[in-house]
């Protein structure tokens, strides 16, 4: 595991890495950002993770709020800078982000 601090979102980051696939965000305590790049068992609340199918996210979350390149983008209602980013390749979730999107 990898600890970096710096400052971001106006605030104190502490920045845990775990191998080069899970990689955690806090600022000021708080946890902020989540990214996943391989498969190890961490899904969304709908049951999304690493390989499943665009299909299947669309199923569970329906059509993105934005598409960029290839990352399908899912805004929280109350709040446009969070949400889920989904990078599809090969028509298979690639990497999950989910939490604050700046």
């Amino acid at each position: 595991m990898e600890t970096k601090h710096h400052t971001m979102w106006n605030g104190e980051v502490t920045e845990y890495e775990y191998g080069d696939s899970f990689e955690l965000k806090f600022v000021d305590g708080y946890a902020r950002h989540i990214e996943i790049s391989r498969h190890n068992g961490i899904k969304t609340a709908a049951g999304i993770e690493v390989g499943s199918t665009l299909d299947a996210v669309k199923a569970a979350y329906g059509e993105p709020d934005k598409i960029r390149g290839d990352k399908y983008i899912y805004y929280c209602d109350e709040d446009k800078s969070i949400g889920l980013v989904f990078e599809i390749e090969n028509s298979r979730v690639d990497e999950i982000e989910m939490g604050y999107l700046g």
